[in-house]
């Protein structure tokens, strides 16, 4: 399986099903630049899930979903440290 396929799969098990996912699942949310931890168990991307595009984690089998950031600011291009101690993204929250 590619990394795109299980990125996708990975993104869709917590969302599969009950009241709250189907409102959020009635307006469209977008999931851009997945990333790989280095140790190939953690992935970080952005998304419009929360409105605004935020960074969150998730396990590589769909568990252990984390928003990291909450403002309202728009968070993108979320990048692993080599280490994969840090995850560098740019952001709009102070003007630029």
């Amino acid at each position: 399986m590619s990394r795109s396929a299980a990125f996708l799969l990975a993104i869709a098990v917590p969302f599969g099903a009950g009241a709250q996912n189907a409102a959020r699942l009635s307006r469209a949310i977008e999931y851009y630049n997945p990333d790989w931890s280095p140790d190939g168990r953690t992935i970080v991307f952005e998304s419009t899930l929360s409105g605004k595009y935020s960074i969150y984690t998730i396990g590589v089998d769909g568990s252990n979903l984390t928003r990291l950031t909450a403002d309202t600011s728009n968070n993108e291009q979320p990048t692993w440290s080599p280490d994969g101690n840090r995850i560098v993204f740019s952001s709009d929250r102070h003007g630029g």
